[in-house]
């Protein structure tokens, strides 16, 4: 009997080697009755509620109580310097009707200072800023700064009123050109246009018009002429 069960062993032990490989029956792993394998789900962090910042609330400016600017109306020359120089040009005095000042403003910025400077004006008891042009526009407030006694009839007046308009706006030209070699007085019946400058390769100045007996009714800026 012993020997038999051997035989059978060995028979059987041939049969399964002969078989092929992918037909050979694969080991199954051991699984315990009753477990099941489940897929780790990764377990979301907290979040702690954040508040949100508003920036432009921290950063808005607050108005000065009553004693706070006061007391920058007093101190305030302890921080800015103003230094005023009046203009003097003899065409100035004829064309316009006021007197002009130079304004330097400086103000202690590091080991140094921020400096600008503006024209001004006085009217009565007030300093006015002069409108400093920057694009096609009208200029008004120098109409109604004009000399009642100045008239434009002649290319002397306007030659005048040209030599007043460069002392207020001094002359703006592109890089490497002669300031005065784009300076120019066009005249077509009461119209006028003086050119005193360049901007990127066009003239920039003033347009003219004046009634009947030479009173200027109007002035403007112009980049294009």
């Amino acid at each position: 009997m012993k020997r038999l069960f051997n035989y059978l062993l060995l028979c059987v032990a041939s049969s399964a080697l002969a078989q092929p490989i992918t037909q050979r029956p694969m080991l199954q792993p051991l699984i315990t009755q009753g477990a099941t394998t489940q897929p780790i789900q990764q377990q979301p962090i907290p979040q702690q509620p954040t508040e949100p910042v508003n920036v432009g609330a921290q950063m808005s400016p607050t108005a000065l109580t009553a004693d706070e600017q006061n007391f920058f109306d007093s101190h305030i020359e302890d921080i800015l310097q103003i230094t005023p120089t009046r203009l003097n040009n003899a065409n100035l005095a004829q064309v316009f009707s006021v007197t002009f000042y130079n304004v330097k403003i400086s103000m202690p910025f590091g080991t140094g200072a921020m400096t600008q400077q503006g024209i001004v004006m006085r009217q009565g008891d007030h300093l006015v800023s002069l409108v400093m042009p920057v694009t096609n526009q009208s200029m008004s407030q120098l109409v109604d700064l004009i000399n009642p006694n100045f008239k434009l009839k002649t290319i002397a007046d306007a030659e005048t009123l040209q030599d007043a308009l460069n002392t207020l706006y001094p002359r703006q030209t592109d890089l490497n050109q002669n300031p005065r070699s784009n300076s120019a007085i066009l005249q077509n019946g009461n119209q006028w246009t003086i050119i005193t400058g360049s901007f990127f390769g066009k003239n920039t100045g003033f347009m003219i018009t004046t009634s009947i007996d030479g009173t200027i009714t109007s002035i403007d800026y112009s980049q294009g002429l």
